[in-house]
């Protein structure tokens, strides 16, 4: 289903808003309609003090945010957490976003909206998956995995963004937070495989207008980029990005100071617009050439990283980055995995310590409603006639369908018009489907259609040619108009 415009669920009756309201155990799934371009909201909040808690939020292919916070001058003190955001395709222009706080007319007000604790995948609606447009946010502990966008400070001041993981995974566009405007805070992050540049660099300060009316880009001026960890990023850090005769004026008196920066990829840092007052201190950058002239803030010493159990890189026993952060952050308390830094604190994102981790990378299963089951569901199918296009019949949206050795006979094509994940139980003795239909052609094996997913791992697809049965197309699409996109992973 799907709606015409408006909103799903909306935070107010009539011109009255609530307050103290909560959404929580929700699934929103897919409740698209026929137009990509058709508008509208799946959650709206308005008012104070309302939350939107342990909720999934998947496959919304039309323009509309997913979760927005309408503003009207005043604290409202949301709390957004512990949701699951994913599968939200590419749009065709902005709107896109996954969460907005505010917007560009309301940007000068202290929102004072939380926003934490949530698993983002596969958000790529628009640059922005996060895009805050006011002031006194907090965005802390989400993950973000396989995005191609970023957590944008598009609008407002003093936001915080710590203790988040963004796990690009060489995703194409991937990146992780965009600065603009002023005394914002970025700490305690870990940063990896991101594959954006420009706007996209894994972290990237931008320029500004001069006397910037409320929907352009205001200076970023004192904003502390602290205590965080880049591996394998191909742009680490970009100053000045979108710089042009609008946007001249450059980033002035930001403090960068105690992070890790690794990668092999290509420059460190870029200058697209010399900074103005930079204070370097405690950095250490290492992998690739430094970018821009050298700093007595920055060291280009190995940090010696390691891959943990957790898949994270953190300094190994014997880093020049244990105990070596230089000067004053009483604010950084802890690190990214949650633990208590100790009097001598360690460069980068991680703190070494024996402590309990109380923070680490979401995956699906740690957040949105306990009664909706996201993890698969393994089904499987043993060879034989139609045995394969049986059990996809009665597909759920969470099976996948583990094929045994053999030659898998269908006696008509299988239609995708659902989420289909096929895979060999033994990859190495690939289990064999192919289409016997002896009256109906063109044959085809698989043809997806409007909305369908189909993901085939380890199988071999047979023509058979040269026999009477001969297929036109192992994997087609519809000729039907497509207003939903599909997915072919193989």
């Amino acid at each position: 289903g799907g709606l015409t415009g408006n909103h799903v669920v909306r935070f107010r009756s009539g011109s009255g808003n609530a307050n103290n309201s909560r959404l929580t155990n929700t699934v929103i799934d897919s409740y698209n309609p026929s137009s990509i371009t058709t508008r509208y909201f799946w959650v709206s909040l308005y008012g104070r003090n309302n939350r939107v808690d342990h909720c999934y939020f998947n496959n919304q292919n039309h323009s509309g945010v997913t979760v927005v916070a309408w503003l009207d001058g005043v604290e409202t003190n949301h709390r957004i957490d512990n949701n699951f955001f994913g599968n939200r395709p590419t749009g065709p222009e902005n709107g896109w976003e996954t969460i907005r706080i505010g917007t560009s007319g309301e940007s000068g007000t202290n929102a004072k909206v939380i926003v934490e604790n949530n698993y983002f995948y596969k958000c790529d609606g628009e640059i922005e998956i996060i895009s805050s447009k006011s002031n006194d946010n907090i965005y802390r502990n989400n993950t973000f995995e396989e995005c191609n966008g970023q957590l944008t400070l598009r609008h407002g001041k003093r936001n915080l963004v710590e203790g988040n993981f963004f796990l690009g995974r060489n995703v194409s566009g991937s990146s992780g937070v965009r600065v603009i405007d002023r005394d914002h805070i970025v700490r305690n992050n870990y940063f990896e495989g991101l594959n954006g540049t420009g706007f996209r660099a894994a972290l990237s300060l931008t320029n500004g207008v001069p006397n910037s009316p409320l929907n352009r880009y205001f200076q970023v001026i004192n904003t502390e980029v602290s205590f965080n960890t880049f591996v394998d990023c191909l742009l680490p850090m970009e100053f000045g990005s979108g710089a042009d005769g609008e946007l001249s004026l450059p980033p002035e008196d930001n403090v960068i100071a105690n992070n890790i920066v690794y990668s092999t990829r290509g420059a460190l840092v870029r200058y697209n617009d010399t900074p103005l007052n930079t204070m370097y201190e405690g950095n250490i950058m290492f992998g690739s050439s430094l970018g821009i002239p050298p700093e007595s803030g920055i060291s280009e010493v190995d940090p010696l990283l390691t891959l943990g159990v957790d898949s994270l890189f953190r300094p190994a026993s014997g880093s020049p980055a244990i105990d070596a952060a230089v000067g004053s952050y009483p604010l950084v308390v802890n690190d990214v995995d949650g633990q208590m830094r100790d009097a001598n604190k360690d460069i980068g994102a991680d703190e070494a310590s024996t402590l309990p981790i109380t923070n680490r990378p979401l995956t699906a299963a740690d957040v949105g409603p306990a009664w909706y089951p996201i993890d698969a569901n393994l089904v499987q199918i043993a060879p034989g006639l139609t045995t394969l296009s049986d059990s996809l019949l009665n597909a759920g949206p969470f099976d996948e369908f583990v094929i045994l050795p053999g030659v898998f006979e269908i006696d008509q094509k299988i239609i995708v018009d659902k989420k289909f994940v096929i895979r060999a139980a033994d990859p190495s003795q690939r289990p064999i489907i192919r289409n016997v239909d002896p009256v109906n052609t063109p044959r085809v094996i698989f043809e997806i259609h409007n909305g369908g997913k189909l993901n085939l791992d380890g199988v071999e697809l047979d023509g058979m040619a040269g026999t009477a049965t001969n297929a036109k197309y192992l994997i087609r699409t519809s000729e039907n108009p497509f207003s939903n996109s599909y997915v072919l992973e193989v």
